[in-house]
Protein backbone atom coordinates (compact mmCIF):
# COMPACT_ATOMS: atom_id res chain seq x y z
CA UNK A 1 0.00 0.00 0.00
CA UNK A 2 1.33 3.43 -0.93
CA UNK A 3 2.17 5.80 1.89
CA UNK A 4 -0.53 8.33 0.93
CA UNK A 5 -3.12 5.55 0.84
CA UNK A 6 -2.09 4.39 4.31
CA UNK A 7 -2.64 7.87 5.74
CA UNK A 8 -5.94 8.35 3.89
CA UNK A 9 -7.12 4.99 5.31
CA UNK A 10 -6.02 6.01 8.79
CA UNK A 11 -8.03 9.23 8.46
CA UNK A 12 -11.11 7.42 7.10
CA UNK A 13 -11.11 5.10 10.13
CA UNK A 14 -11.45 8.25 12.23
CA UNK A 15 -14.31 9.66 10.18
CA UNK A 16 -12.11 12.17 8.37
CA UNK A 17 -12.44 12.79 4.63
CA UNK A 18 -9.28 13.63 2.71
CA UNK A 19 -9.53 15.69 -0.48
CA UNK A 20 -6.70 16.54 -2.85
CA UNK A 21 -7.18 19.90 -4.53
CA UNK A 22 -5.54 22.17 -7.06
CA UNK A 23 -4.83 24.84 -4.43
CA UNK A 24 -1.29 25.75 -3.48
CA UNK A 25 0.35 23.13 -1.26
CA UNK A 26 0.67 25.60 1.61
CA UNK A 27 -3.11 26.14 1.51
CA UNK A 28 -3.69 22.64 2.89
CA UNK A 29 -5.99 22.61 5.89
CA UNK A 30 -7.92 20.62 8.48
CA UNK A 31 -11.55 21.70 8.94
CA UNK A 32 -12.87 20.22 12.22
CA UNK A 33 -16.49 21.24 11.57
CA UNK A 34 -16.70 19.13 8.38
CA UNK A 35 -14.02 16.63 9.46
CA UNK A 36 -12.24 17.24 6.17
CA UNK A 37 -8.56 17.54 5.33
CA UNK A 38 -7.80 19.32 2.06
CA UNK A 39 -4.30 18.89 0.66
CA UNK A 40 -3.06 21.23 -2.04
CA UNK A 41 -1.21 20.39 -5.22
CA UNK A 42 2.36 19.22 -5.18
CA UNK A 43 4.51 16.18 -5.61
CA UNK A 44 3.51 12.98 -3.89
CA UNK A 45 6.17 13.39 -1.21
CA UNK A 46 5.15 16.97 -0.39
CA UNK A 47 1.48 16.00 -0.30
CA UNK A 48 2.33 13.14 2.07
CA UNK A 49 4.14 15.53 4.40
CA UNK A 50 1.26 18.01 4.39
CA UNK A 51 -1.30 15.24 4.92
CA UNK A 52 0.67 13.92 7.89
CA UNK A 53 0.78 17.44 9.33
CA UNK A 54 -2.98 17.91 8.93
CA UNK A 55 -3.51 14.51 10.56
CA UNK A 56 -1.42 15.91 13.41
CA UNK A 57 -4.18 18.49 13.86
CA UNK A 58 -6.75 15.68 13.92
CA UNK A 59 -4.73 14.01 16.68
CA UNK A 60 -4.58 17.25 18.66
CA UNK A 61 -8.39 17.44 18.38
CA UNK A 62 -10.11 19.16 21.28
CA UNK A 63 -6.73 19.86 22.85
CA UNK A 64 -6.34 22.57 20.22
CA UNK A 65 -8.53 24.80 22.36
CA UNK A 66 -5.65 25.13 24.82
CA UNK A 67 -3.57 27.02 22.26
CA UNK A 68 -4.64 30.65 22.64
CA UNK A 69 -3.48 33.65 20.66
CA UNK A 70 -0.80 33.98 18.05
CA UNK A 71 1.95 32.25 19.98
CA UNK A 72 -0.49 29.46 20.76
CA UNK A 73 -1.23 29.04 17.06
CA UNK A 74 2.49 28.64 16.38
CA UNK A 75 2.75 26.11 19.22
CA UNK A 76 -0.17 24.13 17.81
CA UNK A 77 1.43 24.10 14.35
CA UNK A 78 4.67 22.79 15.81
CA UNK A 79 2.80 20.11 17.73
CA UNK A 80 0.85 19.06 14.60
CA UNK A 81 4.11 18.58 12.69
CA UNK A 82 5.51 16.51 15.56
CA UNK A 83 2.40 14.33 15.77
CA UNK A 84 2.30 13.89 12.00
CA UNK A 85 5.85 12.61 12.04
CA UNK A 86 5.03 10.18 14.85
CA UNK A 87 1.98 9.00 12.90
CA UNK A 88 4.23 8.18 9.93
CA UNK A 89 6.38 6.10 12.26
CA UNK A 90 3.34 4.26 13.68
CA UNK A 91 2.06 3.54 10.17
CA UNK A 92 5.54 2.35 9.18
CA UNK A 93 5.86 5.01 6.53
CA UNK A 94 9.37 6.04 5.65
CA UNK A 95 9.68 9.74 5.16
CA UNK A 96 12.52 11.71 3.67
CA UNK A 97 13.57 13.53 6.84
CA UNK A 98 15.35 16.46 5.14
CA UNK A 99 12.43 17.01 2.74
CA UNK A 100 9.94 16.79 5.63
CA UNK A 101 12.01 19.33 7.58
CA UNK A 102 12.06 21.73 4.60
CA UNK A 103 8.27 21.67 4.17
CA UNK A 104 7.78 21.99 7.94
CA UNK A 105 10.18 24.93 8.11
CA UNK A 106 8.50 26.72 5.20
CA UNK A 107 5.08 26.33 6.79
CA UNK A 108 6.18 27.25 10.29
CA UNK A 109 7.96 30.35 8.97
CA UNK A 110 4.63 31.67 7.63
CA UNK A 111 3.09 31.29 11.08
CA UNK A 112 6.05 32.89 12.85
CA UNK A 113 5.92 35.88 10.49
CA UNK A 114 2.15 36.14 11.04
CA UNK A 115 2.54 35.89 14.84
CA UNK A 116 5.18 38.63 14.85
CA UNK A 117 3.22 40.98 12.57
CA UNK A 118 0.65 43.62 13.39
CA UNK A 119 -2.80 42.23 14.25
CA UNK A 120 -4.75 40.65 11.40
CA UNK A 121 -8.06 38.85 11.37
CA UNK A 122 -6.98 35.23 10.86
CA UNK A 123 -3.89 33.01 10.73
CA UNK A 124 -2.27 32.18 7.41
CA UNK A 125 -3.06 29.03 5.48
CA UNK A 126 -0.56 26.21 5.81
Amino acid sequence: MRALDKVVSWAARRGVTVRFSGRALLDSEWCPSTRTITVGRGGQRSRLHMLLHECGHVLIGAEGARYAGRVGAVEEEMEAWKRGRRLAHRLRIRIDAPAFARVRSRCLATYVRWAAAAPVSSPPKE
